[in-house]
């Protein structure tokens, strides 16, 4: 019976070892199949650049019905894919009782806003982009120009039914920064540009609560370098006061500590 024993175990060993080395051979030459595919139109370098592919199965984005059944409301009013959306309604979720702002900066449409308000109904949405996009306000890190007008996003927001929202018009924190004095909790940044993300940055930084986030979308983007850069370029000034998160889905993620 010993025997048995330790042969079954010996037996599931192997078919472990052997299902696991299927499993790197696999993922490995996928891969590799993947990146000299993009390599034909994007300016990948291998030394730098790699199709991030998770050995984890885990997709609680899939099981996690409260996040779920909103993000099929929300999907259609952002471009966000839904491995960013859930990193944001994760990181949120465990902020939603701390007081302060919520600033969606390069809102578009407003659906990360609209996701995150069925969690807080309490603090104030700041709802805030040129609407137009930033062509002509400095040399962007792509090529990208908004595609809402702010008709558009009242309309949503009334199909949303925030209560607790302001919107801010023009390019922030130039334009419009006099009419913001709150605390923030929390703060998405798309914007495209370094530049543009170095400013708002360094004017929203000192408002930040302890325990709030900051959200930087597009890091590690191939067509956001300039962004990238910087946000590395930051990150030895403000590692004491932050924790940095490179979360590889296209986000770095801020937490304050004091």
């Amino acid at each position: 019976m010993h025997l048995l024993k330790k042969l079954n175990h010996i037996r599931n060993y192997h078919t472990f070892g052997l299902r696991n080395y299927i499993l790197k051979f696999s993922h490995f030459f996928l891969r590799l199949f993947l990146i000299n595919i993009i390599k034909l139109i994007l300016p990948i370098n291998k030394k730098k650049h790699d199709v991030n592919i998770s050995h984890s199965f885990d997709a609680p984005w899939k099981y996690d019905l409260k996040f779920f059944n909103n993000y099929k409301k929300i999907k259609n009013f952002t471009i966000n894919d839904h491995y960013r959306l859930y990193s944001i309604y994760l990181y949120f979720n465990q902020i939603k009782k701390k007081g302060g702002a919520i600033l969606d900066i390069g809102c578009l449409k407003g659906g990360i806003s609209f996701l995150l308000s069925k969690l807080d109904k309490k603090n104030t949405f700041f709802f805030i982009d040129t609407f137009f996009g930033h062509t002509g306000i400095e040399k962007m890190d792509n090529n990208y120009n908004s595609n809402t007008t702010l008709k558009e996003l009242k309309e949503n927001i009334l199909k949303f039914s925030i209560k607790k929202y302001k919107i801010l018009k023009g390019v922030f924190p130039h334009d419009n920064f006099k009419y913001f004095n709150k605390k923030i909790k929390f703060a998405h940044i798309d914007v495209n540009s370094g530049k543009y993300t170095k400013k708002i940055f360094y004017r929203i930084e000192p408002l930040i609560i302890k325990g709030g986030i900051i959200i930087f979308d597009d890091y590690g983007i191939i067509s956001c370098e300039n962004l990238t850069n910087f946000l590395n370029s930051i990150k030895k000034k403000y590692e004491n006061r932050y924790i940095f998160v490179n979360n590889f889905f296209g986000q770095l993620i801020l937490i304050k500590k004091y």
